[in-house]
């Protein structure tokens, strides 16, 4: 199976480690809640699972083709950062606005971008894991839409070098986390975009997420590996939500009233992580 990564977060994550050594050095994240929590899946299972999560490339091509506008109160408010405390609520939204990041990225919004890269950087250093991205390539590639095949070529192996590092530390939820977060509002933004256009492409984008059932099915078996901390349950019951809303549609041709119970419940979910 080719190796595959959330919805606009390889832009976050093609970075990881860029300019580092093969194994770069950090600092050992502070203990909390969110932390030092071991998985019960194996190395391979965990690796599959990760690998299967959906490329943006095609995604971010019909967002372009659907003519749809930029939209920026679509987007987690940078001034939310404030209220991240735990370990956990920084992962999450870490991945949230990489995808963020990402759709920013679509539009050439280069002053938005700018802010929100701050916000990246500033999880990623409370998370001390800051030596895994090179903020200069990442300033340089948030600006460039034109950057995406090669954001996407490089994020592979770059994301399984933090992954691979952090699990070393005894520490591989906080990777897992970013990747949870980045999924869920990659599926958010475009199921909001899906529904605001009203071009010929909306089906398309609308079957799109709905083509995201087998990915949940991967991130349930994903969270119940990390079962044992409170965050994980919360986000596997929500995902056992979001799973019967997409069990409940036509998986071939889904409608805009099937698709209306499916978007209610991504939006609840992604709402609950940014609080």
């Amino acid at each position: 199976m080719k190796n595959k990564f959330p919805l606009f977060i390889g832009i976050l994550l093609a970075t990881a480690g860029c300019g580092s050594p093969e194994e770069p050095k950090s600092e050992t994240p502070t203990t909390d809640s969110a932390v030092n929590v071991k998985p019960s899946l194996s190395d391979a299972e965990l690796n599959n699972i990760i690998q299967s999560i959906p490329s943006p490339l095609e995604i971010s091509s019909l967002i372009q083709n659907s003519g749809a506008k930029y939209t920026e109160s679509f987007l987690n408010k940078t001034e939310n950062i404030n209220s991240y405390n735990s370990q956990f609520s920084k992962a999450i939204n870490l991945g949230i606005y990489g995808a963020d990041l990402g759709y920013i990225n679509l539009y050439n919004k280069t002053y938005s971008a700018m802010n929100y890269l701050n916000s990246v950087y500033q999880l990623a250093t409370d998370l001390k894991i800051g030596d895994y991205f090179d903020f200069n390539t990442l300033k340089r590639l948030a600006v460039n839409n034109k950057n995406l095949d090669s954001i996407v070529y490089i994020t592979t192996a770059n994301f399984e070098t933090m992954h691979k590092q952090l699990k070393k530390e005894n520490n591989s939820q906080i990777s897992v986390l970013i990747l949870i977060g980045g999924w869920v509002e990659g599926t958010y933004l475009t199921t909001q975009i899906a529904q605001s256009s009203d071009t010929e492409h909306s089906a398309e984008l609308m079957q799109t997420v709905q083509d995201e059932q087998l990915v949940v099915n991967e991130l349930i078996k994903l969270g119940n590996a990390y079962s044992n901390h409170a965050g994980f349950k919360g986000i596997v019951a929500d995902l056992e939500n979001l799973k019967k809303a997409f069990e409940a549609n036509n998986t071939e041709a889904v409608t805009k009233d099937q698709f209306s119970s499916l978007a209610k419940e991504i939006i609840a979910m992604r709402n609950k992580l940014i609080e």
